[in-house]
């Protein structure tokens, strides 16, 4: 059951970061944003969709993805200092330590 919710999330935060870079585009006209928030949203998404099909790249993309718009979030909130860079960078912060626990089970110790 752990493991569908944690996809879910990916997959919702995948939407959320393509919903921004064209918000993005739409408040400033910047097209970076728009072909990096989307690009980056929709790669996430597939990672996702991956890791609903149970495939190896589903986990490797989705960690790739995340840790790299950690990166992204925490630089351009040093230079911009916008508040809602720091709500990604905590979403994708969540999704990353979720994706490393995914698969984790814990074993009763018996003594």
């Amino acid at each position: 059951m752990f493991p569908q919710i944690v996809n879910g999330f990916v997959l919702v935060n995948g939407a959320i970061v393509a919903l921004f870079g064209f918000l993005g585009y739409h408040n400033t006209g910047s097209l970076p944003s728009l072909y990096a928030g989307v690009g980056s949203g929709a790669l996430l998404m597939v990672g996702a969709l991956g890791l609903f099909a149970k495939k190896r790249f589903g986990k490797f993309l989705s960690l790739a993805m995340t840790g790299m718009l950690i990166a992204l979030f925490v630089y351009r909130y040093t230079v911009a200092g916008k508040l809602f860079l720091v709500f990604l960078a905590a979403l994708n912060l969540i999704s990353f330590l979720l994706l490393i626990f995914r698969d984790c089970e814990t074993k009763k110790r018996t003594i």
